[in-house]
């Protein structure tokens, strides 16, 4: 039985409660730069919910691990915490890459995520002690955050900075849109996201997010061209906790998944381009079976109830209804090795087998490791 501070799963390690973290800092100016992406469009991420998050990737979050003895970081060493200046922000961000070090890695190897490659792990501390540099920008580029991998054709996942919420108000833009036209937010409140568009672009990523002590604001680029950018945008609050709430742990590793995974790039492209995070294809099993549902990103299996199948049914709205896919054509169905079978098969080289933790932390937790 895992003790207090062992995780029995994923979603409990991911869901801790935190302390509020107290902003001492004055009103500030954000940086700015004419030559950043500039928006069309700046949107609410309605697809990143808790309800898409646990059908896509839920089996995965809610595996028994407790035979892991995954070791939970406590979230107490963030207690009396303080922020006066943006660099106090990334105390927040060293303790999700501490997370995020453990959870993506073990969702990597039980998914069979980027086979041969290594995640990598940056974040600039507070203190200056260690400075994390973009790996694919062509001059020395700071930034708080990197998730990556050791892939030098494509080395960036995510990427992510910090701001004081007396710099930039995420509830403030929220309201903004709501108020205007799309198209017309402009002013302060965009120049932080303006910022993380040209990190992405230098990155390769189309994933990125923003901290400050009250959320974390995870954001998805698409670009049809110079100006014709667009933000979708999705703030996840600091203090929520538990294993129904979307939580800012949750928030990060869900898209350190869709930076992985299988069949989809990561690169801003053309919104069109784009595969919706809770889209699902239609594939045929057999007579006997019928059909199954499966996810676009996570390659999840679940039953496909008959408003799926039905083209005029609104259920189709998430599924791509022209790909109905026959199984004796997919790789995925009814292979013995594929690494969605259950925790310890020993004839799943990528399931949590016995050695698992014996050699998971030596392979992969060796690069840009601060703190």
């Amino acid at each position: 039985m895992a003790s207090k501070d062992t995780a029995t799963s994923l979603r409990q390690l991911l869901t801790q409660k935190k302390p509020p973290i107290h902003c001492l800092s004055k009103v500030g100016k954000n940086s700015t730069n004419s030559l950043w992406p500039d928006f069309r469009e700046v949107e609410i991420w309605e697809d990143f919910t808790l309800k898409n998050l646990n059908e896509s990737y839920g089996h995965v979050l809610d595996e028994d691990v407790s035979n892991f003895e995954l070791v939970m970081p406590q979230p107490q060493k963030l207690e009396d915490t303080v922020t006066v200046q943006d660099k106090d922000v990334r105390n927040l961000i060293g303790w999700h890459d501490d997370l995020m070090q453990i959870a993506v890695q073990v969702a990597k190897r039980r998914l069979g995520l980027r086979i041969g490659h290594s995640l990598t792990y940056r974040y600039w501390t507070a203190d200056a002690s260690f400075l994390a540099h973009l790996p694919t920008a062509s001059c020395q580029t700071l930034v708080d955050h990197v998730i990556g991998l050791d892939d030098p054709l494509d080395p960036v996942l995510v990427v992510g900075f910090g701001r004081t919420v007396q710099k930039w108000n995420c509830p403030r833009l929220v309201a903004q849109l709501r108020n205007l036209p799309r198209g017309k937010q402009t002013g302060q409140l965009v120049w932080p996201l303006r910022q993380l568009a040209n990190t992405c672009q230098k990155a390769g990523t189309r994933y990125g997010y923003i901290q400050t002590e009250e959320a974390l604001v995870v954001c998805c680029f698409s670009s049809n061209g110079p100006g014709l950018w667009k933000a979708a945008i999705m703030p996840v609050p600091w203090t929520g906790h538990g294993v129904q709430v979307l939580t800012t742990e949750l928030a990060l590793w869900w898209l350190c998944m869709l930076a992985m995974a299988p069949d989809h790039g990561h690169r801003v492209v053309r919104e069109e381009h784009m595969t919706r995070i809770n889209e699902w294809d239609v594939v045929y099993l057999d007579q006997e079976r019928g059909c199954m549902r499966r996810h676009r990103y996570s390659h999840v299996m679940m039953p496909a109830e008959a408003s799926w199948l039905d083209p005029e049914s609104s259920a189709m709205g998430n599924t791509n209804s022209l790909n109905v896919a026959h199984a004796s054509s997919l790789a995925f169905a009814h292979n013995p090795h594929d690494p969605m079978t259950t925790l310890g098969d020993p004839n799943n080289p990528h399931s949590l087998d016995s050695d698992f933790f014996s050699d998971i932390f030596a392979e992969e937790f060796t690069e840009g490791y601060a703190g």
